[in-house]
């Protein structure tokens, strides 16, 4: 199955990077993780570099589309690993330290099979509401513009909204405003591939 994560990465300067992105596990208790970047992005750099990551579950869809538009957000709060090369991001419910195994860099998106060494326990799980998942489901749609229609991002977005405006809260509906306005100023521009969603 494919989990809606944040993935943390380091450089050899020890920089660390905080991508949304779907990665790959058998189940909840696997000990292994399938971590997919495109290779234009900082994640597989990094992890070419490093051969370490830290993959948060997260309950804040705000957090994770403004992550993957590159819109501004809170100042994130990191902690060293305990056992890899890279940074716990506090505000997470869980965190898996995993170590690369095997990689295959050959196609155009590498697949990094990745063990986990150490799991982080940090706060429950609040769950997600239709609209943090409307939310995730918009902005996944808004990191495709590059091979999706805009008119059908643009129809799917309307359909959207309505979970967003009646579920959801403040935040939500800021943040979803703020996908909105990322579409139209990105209309009828090739948007640069994101990490976030890529399935």
């Amino acid at each position: 199955m494919i989990l809606e994560t944040i993935v943390s990465t380091l450089n050899d300067e020890g920089q660390v990077n905080f991508a949304p992105m779907g990665v790959v596990v058998e189940s909840m208790e696997s000990e292994f993780v399938e971590i997919r970047p495109f290779k234009e992005t900082v994640t597989f750099q990094n992890l070419q570099a490093t051969e370490s990551a830290v993959v948060h579950l997260v309950d804040d869809a705000n957090l994770i589309c403004k992550l993957a538009l590159n819109l501004p957000v809170d100042e994130i709060e990191f902690e060293p690993a305990n056992e890899i090369a890279g940074q716990v991001m506090q505000q997470a419910c869980q965190a898996w330290e995993v170590q690369v195994q095997f990689a295959d860099t050959l196609s155009e998106r590498a697949s990094f099979n990745c063990r986990i060494r150490h799991r982080h326990h940090l706060k429950p799980f609040s769950g997600l509401n239709r609209a943090a998942m409307a939310l995730i489901e918009a902005t996944i749609l808004a990191t495709r513009l590059d091979f999706i229609p805009l008119q059908f991002v643009r129809e799917k977005l309307s359909d959207l909204e309505a979970a967003v405006s009646k579920t959801g809260s403040p935040q939500h509906l800021a943040t979803f405003q703020q996908v909105c306005e990322f579409v139209d100023s990105h209309s009828g521009n090739a948007v640069n591939r994101s990490e976030a969603g890529r399935q």
